[in-house]
């Protein structure tokens, strides 16, 4: 890959330089960037394994074959459904959405890694090329994403309509990614050029959040406009505010790539689908820049001074002791369940990865309760059981948070797992699996119950407990199966980033037939309340074997 960059860099060399960006400067920046993507090692993924980054390499290529089945399963649309305009405004919201999801979730920390900043800023490079260096980094591996992601539509795209639409889809379909980065960048710009580097600390987790809110609406707005246009049979009257919604510029693109249309908002929708990108680079070299490295050293460079938080520092440390005792079978187990709960909590960059996630997990509650029907009424709702999806879906915030536990800036540290004095080496991972579930998995599952118990009534609890425990047991099964990485213990590279999203959308898919079977029992009458002692021993024998795993 780092050669097929390169030389569209060099082929994009004129433009870069019209932007005052020293050319020769952000090519070896990228270069670097991508080479030492390809040769870093990770140290303390397992005792007495030397890794390579071949696994990495196979991971991003897993990830790019699993994009491409999440786009057969949207090109689908596009060969069974007749009407375009709808079809193309739910697929390029849906192209959207997946890589703002995947560049909140996975690379945002890329963005606002202020590592860069100690080497590059002290060398004659300027705020503009490194933040364009930092831009084609991500733009690299996202483009590859949204290829493997479109590839399905675009070649339906073409058999349906013809090659000249095909080939229009693809490069919308990159602009697309362009405008995501973009928008994103200079969200995160604006935040950075009005918040002070020790309030940016403080507010950067949830405006992450915001962001997430804010594609996720976006989505959700725009697929309701094509589901419309799709299920009425009409064409969709479009009014002037439409056009603030980037799918509605592509869609009216693929209009006219197909018909030939020329009326007043295609024009406007081309011209906007190719020009914003353009505009969006000139006002973040232009306006944002110039702050942007500043502000990104002030996150780590920023001292609390807030006395008043150490009687809470001490009291949180006394009950966070009295639990790992009372959870740990051991001295081993209860070190790392106190380090990881500690880690978790204070690591910036953890955070900026697993709390947008989460977000995410909690917006879907409201989103598929209500959907796009306000008439319904909670008696409705109360009527359906839609509160067995929501006891599984409670489960894919356990793959996020565990995939993000295993990566740290300090990874070189992970060598003292290999030297500690202990028997079992598998205390490590199961002291790391207890912290996160009660840290993150079981409080989030409790949050969820209240408003299921509210809704449905405690005739559900039963189906809370099967559910938990069988969740449980699912998440120990991915444990056993993939590989068995030590907290803290991975460095984060371009290659091994940007799966999470996808593998958490993946395990829901295993989730969807576990829920499905638990709601063809729940008609069952004593099924579910029979099966939660089966469920519990099951989780329990899954756990043990996880207690014996080898790590070498």
């Amino acid at each position: 890959m780092t050669v097929v960059v390169l030389k569209l860099l060099d082929w994009l060399r004129p433009f870069f330089v019209a932007q005052g960006i020293n050319f020769e400067q952000l090519k070896a920046i990228v270069s670097v960037k991508l080479t030492m993507d390809n040769r870093r090692t990770r140290a303390g993924a397992g005792f007495g394994q030397q890794q390579t980054a071949k696994p990495a390499k196979n991971s991003f290529v897993l990830t790019l074959a699993l994009y491409a089945f999440f786009g057969l399963l949207i090109g689908f649309m596009v060969l069974g459904i007749d009407n375009l305009l709808g079809t193309m405004l739910i697929v390029f919201a849906y192209l959207m959405f997946m890589m703002a999801m995947t560049l909140i979730t996975d690379f945002s920390s890329v963005i606002l890694d202020s590592n860069d900043n100690a080497i590059i800023l002290t060398r004659p490079v300027d705020d503009n090329t490194l933040l364009t260096a930092r831009t084609v980094h991500v733009l690299s591996y996202l483009i590859s994403m949204m290829l493997a992601l479109g590839f399905f539509p675009m070649v339906f795209t073409g058999v349906k309509y013809g090659i000249v639409a095909g080939v229009v889809f693809l490069i919308v379909a990159v602009l697309a990614t362009f405008l995501v980065v973009f928008i994103t960048n200079l969200l995160y710009l604006g935040l950075m050029r009005f918040t002070s580097e020790e309030k940016l600390r403080d507010v950067i987790n949830y405006f992450q959040i915001v962001l997430t809110l804010f594609f996720m609406g976006g989505y959700r707005l725009v697929s309701s406009f094509g589901q419309l246009s799709i299920f009425s049979g009409n064409a969709l009257v479009f009014k002037w505010w439409y056009y603030f919604l980037p799918p509605v510029w592509m869609a009216k693109t693929m209009e006219t790539a197909v018909s030939g249309t020329l009326g007043l908002g295609n024009v406007v929708g081309i011209a906007l689908t190719l020009v914003v990108p353009v505009v969006a680079i000139l006002v973040m070299n232009k306006v944002f820049a110039p702050v942007f490295n500043q502000k990104i050293a002030g996150l780590d460079n920023a001292i609390r001074t807030k006395t008043a938080d150490k009687p809470s520092q001490t009291s949180q440390a006394s009950w966070l002791s009295t639990l790992a005792g009372f959870v740990s079978a051991s001295a081993v187990e209860r070190s790392v369940f106190e380090f990881v709960w500690k880690m978790t909590a204070r690591d910036r960059k953890f955070k900026l990865a697993v709390y947008p996630s989460l977000a995410y997990f909690l917006l879907v509650f409201p989103i598929s309760i209500f959907g796009d029907d306000s008439s319904r009424t909670l008696g409705d709702i109360g009527n359906s059981s839609l509160y067995v999806f929501f006891i599984y879906a409670t489960a894919l915030s356990a793959t996020t948070v565990r995939n993000a536990a295993v990566y740290s800036d300090q990874f070189k540290a992970a060598w003292i797992y290999e030297v500690i004095p202990i028997d079992r080496p598998a205390q490590i991972l199961t002291g790391m699996y207890k912290s996160l579930f009660f840290h993150f998995t079981l409080p989030l599952f409790l949050l969820a119950s209240v408003p299921i118990i509210f809704i449905w009534g405690p005739t559900v609890i039963d189906d809370l407990l099967l559910g938990l425990f069988a969740n449980l047991a699912i998440d120990l099964v991915a444990c056993l199966l993939f590989d068995k990485k030590l907290p803290f213990s991975v460095e984060a590279t371009g290659n091994s980033k940007g799966g999470n999203f996808v593998r958490g959308l993946t395990f829901g898919i295993i989730l969807l037939g576990v829920g499905l079977s638990h709601w063809a029992l729940s008609n069952v009458k004593y099924a579910v309340a029979g099966l939660i002692p089966f469920a519990a021993l099951l989780a329990y024998a899954f756990y043990r074997r996880y207690a014996q795993v080898s790590l070498g």
